[in-house]
Formats: C-alpha cells, structure tokens, sequence
C-alpha cells in the first residue's frame, strides 16, 4: 500500500499544480507583468511587441518542462506500480521487464495526453 502511495504521490502533486496553474491567476494578462519586471532586471526595456513574443516563449516553454516532468513522473508510477504487480505473480520472470517497461512507457503517454487535453479544455473556459 505504502510503496503505491510513494510511486503516485509525485505525479498526484503535478497533475495538482497543472490544474492549479491552468486558473486565470496564472493566465498570461497576470503572469506578464511579473516576468517582464524580470526580464527588464537583466536585459533592460522592450517593446511590446517583442515582449509579447518573448513572454509567449517563456510561457510554452513552461509548458514544455511541466509535461516533460508530468511524462516522466508518469511513467515512474505506472513502471513502478507495474512491477510490484507482476512481482506478486507466481508466473513472472525477468524477460517481462520489456513489457512491462512498454506498457509503462504508453502509459504515460496516454496519461500525459488526457491531463494535457483537460487543461487545454479548462483553459477554453477560463477568462483569460
């Protein structure tokens, strides 16, 4: 039970903070201030054509890190819960472990697709 809940707590904990950071709190009218006063600390003023430009990359790269670390994270659980299963079976031999690393690996992807088109779907939804 206890080594279930340590292979899906961290992925629970980012699929979280993907739902927390889809709200219009983090939508990009409250998130562009904020960077640009960064942005300005080390490259000094832009225009705001160029910001936006800039502030849309910052943006999708986020993007890009939070789901590459949700697929990783996602594949950990499903590799991990995987093995604790098949380990509990009478019929189980090591020549599985490609399998099993498969399944895991489609897993993830799948996993990673359905909360990545929920938060495209919530975000249709929230003003901002």
């Amino acid at each position: 039970m206890w080594s279930l809940v340590g292979a899906w707590l961290p992925t629970l904990l980012l699929i979280g903070l993907v739902a927390a950071v889809s709200t219009a709190f983090f939508g990009a009218d409250n998130t562009g201030p904020f960077f640009y006063k960064i942005y300005v600390h080390f490259f000094g003023a832009t225009t705001f054509d160029r910001w936006w430009v800039i502030h849309t990359m910052i943006r999708k790269g986020g993007h890009l890190c939070g789901y590459g670390l949700l697929g990783a994270s996602l594949f950990r659980s499903w590799w991990l819960t995987l093995r604790m299963y098949a380990a509990h079976r009478s019929d189980f031999h090591a020549t599985l472990t490609v399998s099993l690393r498969r399944n895991a690996h489609l897993l993830a992807i799948l996993g990673a697709l359905i909360v990545a088109s929920a938060d495209e779907i919530h975000q249709c939804v929230v003003p901002n």
